[in-house]
């Protein structure tokens, strides 16, 4: 998998808060990691966990163990969705936030690919 061993900043940062996503984090995750190898962008997945209390704590520590792409920070609380989408945000270069539920991965990737297409 590749990850960014240099100290320069991905091309791509995606962040995504997390509120006790235990039930489709892996499903979640897989559906980015298509996307993103498409994409063919040096990219860290960020996921944010939301001061969640079903186990995705733990499951995103063992992500981040298996994928060097993820990061994973967790806050002491549920402070919102905002509050944890601004805590990844302050910690990437260029970002296209979405959040942890499954819904319509295949047109977040279009988009994606068609907005870092137009933008770079």
């Amino acid at each position: 998998m590749p990850r960014n061993t240099s100290r320069t900043a991905p091309d791509l940062s995606i962040v995504v808060p997390l509120f006790n996503e235990i039930g489709t984090l892996e499903e979640l995750h897989r559906r980015l990691t298509q996307v993103v190898t498409l994409l063919g962008l040096d990219t860290e997945i960020i996921y944010v966990d939301d001061g969640s209390r079903d186990g995705t704590r733990d499951a995103l520590a063992a992500l981040a163990a298996y994928d060097p792409r993820v990061r994973a920070i967790r806050l002491a609380r549920n402070y919102g969705q905002t509050a944890a989408l601004a805590a990844g945000l302050v910690r990437t270069r260029i970002t296209r936030p979405t959040n942890g539920k499954t819904r319509r991965p295949r047109a977040i990737g279009c988009t994606w690919c068609s907005t870092w297409s137009s933008t770079a």
